[in-house]
């Protein structure tokens, strides 16, 4: 038996500002022939600042990622941008939530409600309150983090213009959204279905295949963490346990839109993405 091994040496690059390696592992490159489409596919490395005891490795590795297709990742601040407020003006409904700053009754500009700086008066004991959606309205932007074909980025969506983003850095790219208010009817209580970019090059990249995040309901429970309980009376210095529970209306959040088509305009040429989802 013939045993061959083969040294392959790679070279890889280190973040001048912050130390860190990176090193990216090109696997598979499609380029059609009759348009300018094309795709890649390709394992990255990036060594960030040392590893940390929280850090969970990706199903290729600690420290690696693998790159196929693109995806628009949420990175949320306050309430979700694109949230439409659901719920009663009575403080004790505790599972209404307010809107986010896309659809916020005062403009973030107004600076925050005066009731914010009010001690409120409780009326009963033993009983959850929420502030009022008015008062508790988004007043700060998401920001939103592309990855697509070995081009990345960060925007963040205009309330004065919906549909439109602006782009955090000089990107060159036209980044647009749009809308579905019909989500609410699967429990989605966000709106933004899909992304748009065109790059410099006249290619359009759609981004419609969700992933979605579930809000849960903080509230007393037993030991095992499974039975919900009434708010218990704080006496004796004991301890009472909390947890999330599925109890909330219109739990649904997307928080990622997938790369699902990349269209050559003047070819009408197009590439689409197709996704498996495995527990």
């Amino acid at each position: 038996m013939l045993l061959l091994f083969v040294l392959v040496r790679a070279y890889a690059q280190v973040n001048l500002q912050t130390g860190s390696a990176t090193f990216s592992l090109p696997m598979f490159n499609w380029q059609d022939d009759k348009s300018r489409l094309n795709s890649i596919v390709a394992l990255s490395y990036n060594s960030g600042n040392g590893l940390k005891v929280n850090d969970v490795a990706s199903n290729v590795g600690q420290g690696w990622n693998l790159v196929a297709g693109g995806v628009i990742t949420r990175m949320q601040v306050g309430e979700p941008d694109d949230q439409v407020a659901y719920g009663l003006t009575d403080p004790t409904d505790v599972t209404k939530y307010p809107s986010g700053i896309l659809y916020a009754t005062i403009h973030a500009y107004n600076g925050c409600p005066n009731a914010l700086t009010k001690y409120p008066l409780y009326k009963k004991q033993n009983q959850v309150y929420s502030q009022h959606n008015l008062i508790a309205e988004d007043k700060q932007l998401d920001y939103f983090t592309f990855q697509f074909n070995g081009k990345a980025g960060m925007f963040v969506l205009d309330p004065t213009d919906i549909g439109n983003c602006k782009s955090l850095g000089d990107t060159k790219m036209k980044i647009t959204f749009q809308e579905d208010g019909a989500m609410i009817t699967q429990g989605i209580r966000t709106k933004i279905t899909s992304f748009t970019i065109q790059d410099v090059d006249g290619l359009t990249y759609k981004f419609s295949t969700h992933g979605l995040a579930k809000a849960l309901a903080m509230g007393y429970c037993d030991v095992s963490l499974n039975q919900l309980q009434h708010l218990p009376k704080f006496r004796n210095l004991r301890v009472f346990q909390q947890t999330g529970f599925d109890n909330l209306p219109n739990p649904w959040i997307i928080n990622d839109w997938y790369l699902s088509e990349i269209d050559d305009p003047l070819t009408n040429r197009k590439i689409l993405f197709k996704y498996t989802s495995k527990c």
